[in-house]
C-alpha cells in the first residue's frame, strides 16, 4: 500500500529497512542487495555482530525493491516458535533485539549522513581534477599519508599530460565503518585527441575521517608479505593472495638465481583485476590499457592475466642498476630470452628483415614495426649473454645506472661503444644467419628444380650422405613420382632453429604439389638441414620423441 501511495516521493527515499522478527531466532540474516545490505554488513563489522547475507525476495521490503528503492531486511532465522502458540513475549531475547537496534541505528545514520558526506568528498576530488586544481585535489587526500600524497600527485600530473576534456568520478557503492569507509568508484575520462568516450572503470577505494571530513586514503587491497616479496591484490582478482605470493616469490627468486643478482627483500607486487583498471589508477593518460609497470627497483604493477615474466625481467634489470624506462631493447630482449619458441618466432624475421634503428633508439613503436624490433632485441640480447655472460649484463646495468649514460656504460662494462657492440652482433649473428639462410634456400630450390625436371641424381645431391636410410627413403619417394607425374611443385622454408657456426639448422618446410589427375596436396613439417662440403643438405624430418 505505501509503495502505491507513499507519504514521501519514492524518488526522494534514501532507503527502506525492514525489521522482521528481530527479537529471537538462530542466525541474524541480512536479506537484500545493494547499498543498504552492504552498509548493514559494514556496520555489523564495526560492532562485531555476526550476520549472513542472502536475498530471498520475500517479506515487506520486496515491494520497495521492485519500485527501485534501496532496501534490505534484518531477520533472526530460523525461529522455533514462529507461528506457534509459544510465540509469546517471553521468547524475545534482549541481546538479540539490542544487536538489531545497534545495527539499524548505525546503518541508518550512515545512510542518512555518512553516505552523503562521502558523496560530497568524492565530488570535491572530481572537481579538483576537472578544473586542473592540484592543490584542491590534494586537499581531499589523507594528510597523514605523505606516500599517498606523492603517488596521487604523480597520478594527477599523468592525467593532465593529455588534454583532459571530461572526468566522471561517482560512488556507486558505499560502506561506512567507524572512522573509515570503503567506496566503489566508477570513473570515466574523456580526451580532446580521442573521439571515442572511454568506457567506465570501477574499483574500490578507502576513505578515512579526519577532523570531521572524509579524506581519500588509497585503494582497497589485500596484502600479504613473504620472506622476500609482498603481494597486494585488488579484491576482484580471481586468485587468492596466498597463492599469488607463493608463485610470484618462487618466480622472482628463480630469476634472481639465473641472473645471479641479489633479490631485494620487501619488493612489492600489485595485482590489478584487469588492464583497464590498472590504466585508470596507475597511468590514466595512456592511450591503451596497461599490461604492467615497473617504475622503480621495489615495485611491480601487473594486470591480472598478463604473463609475469616481462615484468619480472624489467624489475631484475632495475635492481641490477638499469634506470627505469631506459634500455627498451634489453628489457624486451631479456623477456624473450625466457619465452618459449622465440627462435621459431624471430629467426625468420631476422633472416629477411632489416632494421636500421640503433639499439639505443628502440622505443615503443607502432604495431607494424614491433615484430622486427622484437626480433632484433631478442637476438642482440642473446649475443650479449653468449659473449659476456650474466656478469656482463649486470656490469652493463650497474654502469648505466651509475653514469646515466649508455655510451659510457657500454665502454665501462663491455669495453666497446654501443655502435661497436651492434656491429659485432650483426657480424656474429645477422650476417651468418642470412648467409646460411640463403644457402638453405638454394638447396630447397635445387630440390624443387630436380622434382620438376625428374632429375633423381640431382635430387639426391641435396640429401645428406651421412644417413643411408634417409637417402633410400628419398630415392624411393622420388621413384614413386614416375607413377604420379608432378604438374607443379613448390617449397617454402623458414629457418627456425640455428646457431652461429653450428652444423645443423631446423627449417619449417611447407611443400605444395599438384599431380596428374588434378590432385593437390600441401604438407608442412620441421626438417633438419646439415652442413656438408660447403653446402646445407636435407637431413630429414624432425621427430618429437615421447618417453
Amino acid at each position: 500500500h505505501y509503495v502505491e501511495d507513499p507519504t514521501f516521493p519514492l524518488t526522494r527515499t534514501v532507503a527502506m529497512l525492514n525489521l522482521d522478527m528481530v527479537g529471537a531466532g538462530e542466525v541474524l540474516r541480512v536479506d537484500g542487495e545493494g547499498n543498504v545490505a552492504a552498509q548493514l554488513q559494514a556496520s555489523a563489522d564495526v560492532y562485531g555482530i555476526t550476520t549472513t547475507l542472502q536475498f530471498m525476495g520475500r517479506s515487506d521490503h520486496v515491494s520497495f525493491y521492485e519500485a527501485g528503492v534501496p532496501t534490505a531486511m534484518l531477520i533472526w532465522w530460523p525461529d522455533a516458535v514462529y507461528h506457534t502458540p509459544d510465540d509469546e513475549v517471553e521468547a524475545i531475547e534482549p541481546e538479540k533485539l539490542k544487536a538489531v537496534g545497534v545495527l539499524s541505528a548505525h546503518t541508518l545514520a550512515a545512510l542518512a549522513d555518512g553516505h552523503v558526506q562521502l558523496e560530497r568528498a568524492v565530488e570535491r576530488l572530481r572537481a579538483g581534477v576537472a578544473t586542473r586544481d592540484r592543490a584542491a585535489f590534494l586537499m581531499g587526500l589523507d594528510p597523514a599519508d605523505p606516500d599517498l600524497q606523492a603517488a596521487q600527485t604523480g597520478w594527477f600530473d599523468d592525467l593532465w599530460s593529455r588534454d583532459l576534456t571530461e572526468v566522471v568520478i561517482v560512488p556507486v557503492r558505499v560502506r561506512v565503518g567507524e572512522g573509515e569507509a570503503d567506496v566503489t568508484l566508477a570513473v570515466v575520462y574523456g580526451w580532446a585527441d580521442s573521439a571515442r568516450r572511454e568506457p567506465p572503470v570501477s574499483y574500490d577505494v578507502r576513505f578515512v575521517e579526519r577532523d570531521g571530513l572524509w579524506a581519500f586514503a588509497g585503494y582497497e587491497l589485500d596484502t600479504l608479505s613473504g620472506d622476500v616479496v609482498t603481494i597486494s591484490r585488488f579484491p576482484d582478482v580471481p586468485v587468492g593472495t596466498g597463492e599469488l605470493l607463493s608463485t610470484t616469490q618462487e618466480a622472482y627468486l628463480a630469476l634472481a638465481a639465473d641472473l645471479d643478482f641479489q633479490p631485494i627483500t620487501g619488493t612489492r607486487f600489485i595485482f590489478y583485476s584487469n588492464g583497464a583498471t590498472m590504466r585508470a589508477i596507475a597511468r590514466p593518460a595512456a592511450s591503451r590499457d596497461t599490461r604492467w609497470l615497473v617504475p622503480s627497483t621495489g615495485r611491480v604493477e601487473l594486470a591480472w592475466g598478463q604473463p609475469i615474466t616481462p615484468a619480472l625481467v624489467s624489475l631484475a634489470l632495475n635492481q641490477m642498476g638499469l634506470p627505469p624506462d631506459e634500455g627498451f631493447w634489453l628489457r624486451e630482449g631479456l623477456a624473450l630470452h625466457y619465452q618459449e619458441a622465440s627462435e621459431r618466432d624471430y629467426l625468420p624475421i631476422l633472416a629477411t628483415s632489416d632494421v636500421i634503428t640503433p639499439l639505443l633508439d628502440f622505443s615503443d613503436l607502432p604495431d607494424e614495426k614491433t615484430e622486427p624490433l622484437r626480433a632484433y632485441a631478442w637476438s642482440s640480447t642473446e649475443y650479449l649473454l653468449d659473449r659476456y655472460g650474466t656478469a656482463g649484463l649486470r656490469d652493463l646495468c650497474a654502469a648505466w645506472g651509475q653514469t646515466g649514460d649508455p655510451n659510457v656504460a657500454f665502454r665501462q662494462a663491455l669495453g666497446l661503444s654501443p655502435a661497436q657492440f651492434e656491429s659485432a652482433w650483426r657480424a656474429d649473428r645477422l650476417d651468418p644467419l642470412r648467409a646460411d639462410g640463403e644457402a638453405i634456400q638454394a638447396t630447397i630450390a635445387d630440390r624443387v628444380e630436380a622434382v620438376l625436371d625428374g632429375d633423381a641424381t640431382g635430387f639426391l645431391t641435396t640429401v645428406t650422405p651421412a644417413d643411408p636410410v634417409l637417402r633410400t627413403e628419398e630415392r624411393n619417394w622420388f621413384a614413386d613420382l614416375a607413377d604420379h607425374p608432378v604438374l607443379s611443385y613448390t617449397a617454402l622454408g623458414l629457418v627456425i632453429g640455428w646457431s652461429p657456426g653450428g652444423e645443423e639448422a631446423i627449417v619449417a618446410l611447407t611443400t605444395s604439389s599438384v599431380i596428374s589427375g588434378g590432385r593437390s596436396s600441401q604438407v608442412a613439417y620441421d626438417a633438419r638441414f646439415v652442413r656438408h662440403g660447403g653446402r646445407w643438405l636435407y637431413a630429414g624430418v624432425v621427430w618429437n620423441e615421447l618417453a
